[in-house]
């Protein structure tokens, strides 16, 4: 039985360790490519790569690689698509920040996005801040420095050891409720983003499917999924304008 086991174990940790050296060996061959600025097959590489690779902090180098090349062989959509799935993984990364707002500054037409209110505004910053990981290890941090506190609460001789304890205790156990509460809308943005970029050069912005464009968005555009029929989507811009685009024409963030 001990023997069959070993075997098992063998054989994943073999497959592994195949899978990352594959992922390692395109993405090396990807970044030579890169250098000379082959930058078809340099995509041709990453991509090969994305496919070998699990969501780790590894593929948001791969995406941030791939949109780099994307961007410089003149595809601004796929560029957009894939700085945006680098920082899902690495939201504050530096790099990943500056050039997709470099790339978004190339988009053409005049969908400004509306303004959240402050609160809202922030709110959303800090969320957006760190991983669903990171945020569940915080909450659970404060969960633990909010226990200790009420032990130290309920058995500290001293008056003023007890109060420190209290008002400690109370305190990061209200407060590890928010990194919670951001884990898991982060986790769940992570999963299903429910955004998409229009990968076609222009498309009439449809008021309703097969139906007419009141205006004209162009690729790279970052839009909302709210809907489905067949091969419609409903979808909603930056500017809060809803209406309709093929699911053919965008690709999922």
């Amino acid at each position: 039985m001990v023997r069959y086991i070993s075997i098992i174990i063998f054989f994943f940790f073999t497959l592994g360790m195949y899978a990352q050296s594959t992922w390692e060996s395109l993405s090396n061959e990807g970044n030579e490519y890169y250098q000379k600025k082959d930058y078809s097959n340099a995509i041709n590489k990453y991509e090969e790569a994305l496919k070998n690779i699990s969501k780790t902090e590894h593929s948001s180098e791969l995406h941030y690689n791939l949109a780099n090349s994307y961007y410089n062989n003149k595809a601004l959509a796929k560029a957009i698509l894939h700085y945006e799935k680098a920082r899902l993984i690495s939201p504050n990364d530096a790099d990943i920040n500056f050039n997709l707002d470099i790339a978004k500054e190339e988009i053409k037409g005049d969908v400004i996005p509306i303004r959240d209110f402050f609160f809202l505004k922030y709110w959303k910053k800090i969320k957006m801040s760190f991983t669903a990981f990171t945020w569940g290890i915080v909450g659970i941090s404060f969960l633990w420095m909010g226990i200790i506190g009420i032990l130290m609460w309920m058995f500290s001789k001293e008056r003023k050891q007890k109060k420190i304890g209290f008002i400690a205790g109370i305190s990061f156990l209200v407060l590890c409720i928010v990194p919670f509460i951001f884990s898991a809308g982060k986790q769940s943005i992570e999963k299903d983003s429910k955004r998409a970029i229009l990968m076609e050069k222009e498309i009439p912005f449809r008021n309703a499917p097969d139906g007419t464009g009141d205006f004209i968005i162009y690729e790279g555009t970052e839009m909302e999924i709210l809907d489905r029929i067949g091969e419609w989507t409903k979808v909603r811009l930056l500017n809060s304008d809803v209406g309709w685009v093929k699911l053919d024409e965008i690709e999922k963030i």
